[in-house]
């Protein structure tokens, strides 16, 4: 088994890098121990890289193998009649498989595999909304200190009410003084992705 990450030129967005796992198991190999270790790496590297693409492929021979969230894209005979050359990944909808000639003397088919996965730009439309920039803290200051506090206090008859009516005065507030931007999120923006990230001085 050979595992290799990478993070290639074009990776779309909403994945942090590429994981590719390759894997041989003989004919007179012990299916479960080689079953056993591949789900270790695989495990290994979802925790390590949660948002991670991750292919797993090889020669499998009569072994059975499946896991969650993978889909298995070979659906044409490698080997005479036998599916034995298999290619997992863990996104749905991301391959479609071809049956080419094998090279030189193999005993084994190649396979072609067409990408058809569309990012997540593609599959939804940016959302507009609305932000607030809190960078008038003096001003709201401002505006608390000239508040006659003892006016919420006579004219409530207990904690709760003073409370509702003190906290709809807080959002009042905020609602007239702190600035509020319309912008547009992409599906595909990171949390962190924002103005300067996107265009560095």
């Amino acid at each position: 088994m050979l595992t290799v990450s990478a993070r290639p030129f074009y990776l779309p967005r909403e994945f942090s890098k590429l994981v590719i796992i390759t894997v041989y198991l003989p004919p007179d190999g012990n299916y479960c121990e080689g079953k056993e270790c591949l789900i270790q790496e695989i495990e290994k590297q979802k925790e390590t890289s949660p948002d991670s693409v991750i292919i797993v492929n090889g020669d499998f021979n009569k072994c059975k193998f499946g896991y969650p969230g993978f889909t298995q894209y070979v659906d044409c005979s490698t080997r005479g009649e036998a599916i034995l050359d298999l290619f997992f990944v863990n996104i749905k909808n991301a391959y479609r498989c071809f049956q080419q000639a094998p090279l030189e003397n193999s005993d084994h088919a190649t396979l072609s595999l067409l990408p058809e996965y569309r990012p997540i730009y593609k599959r939804s439309k940016p959302v507009k909304k609305f932000v607030e920039f809190w960078n008038v803290c003096e001003k709201l200051q401002d505006c608390f200190e000239s508040t006659d506090w003892s006016v919420f206090v006579d004219a409530c008859d207990d904690v709760n009410e003073l409370t509702e009516h003190v906290t709809d005065y807080f959002t009042f507030c905020v609602e007239n003084v702190v600035e509020k931007k319309e912008v547009v999120v992409y599906p595909n923006n990171k949390p962190w992705i924002i103005k300067t990230t996107q265009n560095p001085a």
